[in-house]
């Protein structure tokens, strides 16, 4: 299920018109990562309008996966690859932390 415009922004610590501008800065890729007690996501964008959520669980794999959800309003997002997996680094290890003190 898509993360709506309004719960991405929240997680990006943005108001909406700040965060569909952050989306669409063209400066390169970029990512938000929040934590609450219970999980990590994170936001990524392409900067030329593509969001995805990235929530730091997964139902099948539990700490060991994460769930990837496009945000509302976006029908794409390319990826940059060594930025994605540097973001996927930070969601897995605060993740395993946050896993093991609960």
């Amino acid at each position: 299920m898509a993360l709506t415009l309004e719960e991405a922004a929240e997680i990006a610590g943005l108001s909406i018109e700040d965060f569909i501008d952050w989306t669409q800065t063209m400066d390169g890729p970029d990512y938000y990562i929040s934590l609450d007690t219970e999980e990590v996501h994170g936001i990524y964008t392409d900067s030329d309008g593509g969001a995805i959520s990235v929530k730091g669980f997964s139902e099948i794999f539990e700490e060991k996966g994460v769930t990837i959800s496009m945000v509302d309003d976006t029908n794409y997002c390319d990826i940059e690859v060594d930025s994605f997996i540097k973001m996927l680094k930070a969601i897995n290890k605060t993740t395993k932390h946050l896993h093991a003190i609960t």
